[in-house]
């Protein structure tokens, strides 16, 4: 029979002193953390995302070509599967592993393979908590080899049930993904305060770390209480979103001030416990009530009880302030008189509300070539900017896309659309 696991540690576990059955372990590392899927891991849309894919997203380029070679090698071994005739799969709590079993029952719907399933949970010598997140890889040998006393065979419905849940994601995955208590969610911005979940999750775990006050932060301790509480990226990608949201980035309204060299020179290791890092002024403001009955609380799927918010409350109009995965950085004086004669006249026009707005407001310096498509952009929700620097020639192009998270889909809106939701949102928080 083979043995499936998520990961190079947890089959390293299984074989330890058990090297005979090397020949019968596959190792498959989740698939998906992120990229379009809709037609499926190896689709023409997701290998040009992945090769357009620059530092907002919090992955450098040698990362991206490591990740899509294992791809394409995993994807061929999941498929090897369906001539074998018993298979065995150890997953866990662990988002990554939810999104790879049910991938793999895709595989194996209607397929002449018996599949047995060992699922962490069910084995209860070790119970994770707040503060101690477990994997299998995290058991001992023997301890693992003991969890074979809840090896399950599921029903052909059970395996189809999971594949259909697979099927569902995929149809409806327009763009980029991750995974979240179990399931694909979209990652753009939310609308409600201009975060994607990894921007949100940073803030929330430096707040976490420090609540009563703002004070400078070691980055292992950031990175530690990211990954371990909240997110599947690796350490390198959630630096990276960190980074971005600095004063080093040209975010008009930063969220992090970082002390110490950004860029690491050598070793990475002694590079985050060398930097520090704490929230800006304009940070706590967004984080403001983040603990109050108010603001709903989800699931990560990193251990029970462990939980995020699903949206930073305080009153900082950041989607409209600072230019975010697609949209245009606007001055703060600019935005809240647009927001108050909204307030006032529900049926102002479009065209006077990007009057109210004025020109983008970038601090990087950039010059706007083509501005009279900005009317364009406003009322449409999308479109494309290019743009030079004063000493250099190069022209740059951003595709500008007001695709935003809402009631957990993705909706374009153009101006008016943004101002009317983000104002009904800010007055239902009021109200609470």
């Amino acid at each position: 029979m083979k043995e499936i696991f998520a990961s190079h540690s947890e089959a390293r576990t299984f074989l330890h002193n058990n090297e005979s059955r090397k020949d019968d372990v596959l190792v498959l590392e989740p698939l998906l953390p992120f990229g379009p899927i809709k037609n499926g891991p190896l689709c023409d849309e997701r290998r040009k995302f992945l090769a357009e894919i620059d530092s907002d997203a919090g992955c450098d380029k040698e990362t991206i070509v490591h990740f899509w070679d294992e791809l394409v090698k995993n994807y061929h071994n999941i498929w090897s599967l369906t001539s074998e005739k018993e298979i065995r799969i150890w997953y866990s709590d662990y988002p990554g592993d939810q999104e790879f079993f049910y991938y793999l029952c895709s595989v194996l719907d209607e397929k002449n393979v018996i599949v047995n399933v060992i699922y962490e949970s069910d084995f209860n010598n070790k119970k994770s908590n707040d503060d101690e997140i477990l994997g299998w890889g995290s058991y001992a040998h023997d301890e693992m080899m003991k969890a074979q006393s809840v090896s399950k065979v599921l029903s052909k419905d059970e395996v189809h049930k999971a594949a259909e849940k697979w099927r569902k994601v995929q149809n409806e995955n327009a763009f980029f993904r991750t995974v979240r208590n179990r399931e694909l969610v979209s990652d753009f911005p939310d609308y409600r305060d201009g975060l994607t979940s990894l921007q949100r999750s940073i803030l929330y775990a430096m707040y976490r770390i420090s609540p009563e006050s703002k004070k400078m932060l070691k980055m292992t301790a950031i990175l530690a209480e990211t990954m371990g509480r909240y997110e599947m990226f690796s350490d390198w990608n959630i630096y990276s979103v960190l980074k971005n949201m600095s004063q080093k980035s040209p975010l008009p309204y930063p969220f992090v001030f970082i002390q110490g060299q950004p860029e690491p020179e050598n070793d990475e290791t002694l590079f985050y416990q060398n930097i520090k890092a704490e929230l800006t002024d304009i940070a706590s403001v967004l984080l403001k009530n983040v603990d109050s009955e108010a603001v709903p609380y989800l699931a990560t799927g990193r251990g029970k009880g462990v939980t995020k918010t699903e949206f930073l409350p305080g009153d900082f109009p950041n989607v409209f302030c600072n230019g975010n995965y697609g949209l245009i950085p606007h001055k703060l004086e600019n935005v809240r008189k647009m927001l108050d004669a909204y307030a006032r006249d529900p049926d102002i026009t479009i065209d006077e509300l990007i009057d109210l707005i004025g020109e983008p407001f970038f601090t990087d310096g950039r010059i706007i070539l083509n501005p009279e498509t900005l009317p364009e952009i406003y009322r449409t929700g999308k479109g494309a900017l290019r743009y030079k620097y004063a000493d250099s020639e190069k022209i740059y192009e951003d595709e500008i896309n007001y695709t935003l998270l809402k009631d957990g889909e993705g909706v374009l809106m153009n101006l008016k659309d943004l101002v009317a939701n983000y104002t009904e949102y800010r007055k239902s928080m009021r109200e609470k």
